[in-house]
């Protein structure tokens, strides 16, 4: 369903020519995984929240049956360097907790260009929390600068929201600029 969404909206906007949408998961291996069951993902009266699913794995915080093999919920996962990739300027990434695994998969890739990541990354005690200081601590130990993004009237998400600059990055400067102009009452901590 959120496939499908994504490429009504490439070609809504027109971007059929710069957008290529690919159907699969990013992790360390080629592989086949499961996302967790729609289940855990329902707030009631129909609700659901399709874009929250993340792969099945220790501590991803849903019930974790290794035996239990639903097609329907099946994701080819591959890797970032298996794309080969000419440029990369930019991660943008939110697969609940399997980050770290994500950035294994993609080492070669940003080793090369050093990308600007965005990622949601709480520190917030929660049964995900192991994992997202794993996909931190990757990226601090690669040189990356981590910081959390503050917003004024964001109370519930406020620490979730996190960027990492890498000093090589050729857009460093500029980002420097951007954190030190910050809005008012938006704050960026950096994070050792």
């Amino acid at each position: 369903m959120i496939y499908n969404m994504l490429c009504c909206n490439i070609s809504l906007n027109n971007n059929d020519f710069q957008i290529n949408a690919i159907k699969k998961g990013l992790g360390d291996k080629e592989e086949v995984k499961q996302l967790w069951n729609i289940a855990f993902e329902h707030f009631g009266q129909g609700l659901f929240n399709w874009g929250g699913r993340g792969i099945e794995q220790e501590g991803c915080g849903k019930p974790y049956d290794k035996d239990d093999v639903r097609e329907y919920d099946q994701i080819e996962v591959t890797t970032l360097d298996s794309y080969n990739l000419d440029r990369c300027d930019l991660i943008k990434i939110d697969i609940q907790g399997y980050e770290s695994k994500a950035f294994a998969g993609g080492d070669k890739t940003i080793d090369k260009f050093k990308p600007f990541v965005l990622l949601e990354n709480s520190n917030l005690e929660s049964p995900e929390l192991d994992n997202n200081m794993k996909a931190k601590q990757w990226l601090l130990d690669k040189g990356y600068e981590f910081y959390r993004l503050m917003m004024p009237e964001n109370k519930k998400y406020m620490n979730d929201d996190c960027f990492a600059l890498h000093p090589e990055n050729k857009y460093y400067s500029l980002a420097k600029n951007m954190i030190d102009g910050a809005p008012e009452g938006w704050t960026y901590t950096q994070e050792l």
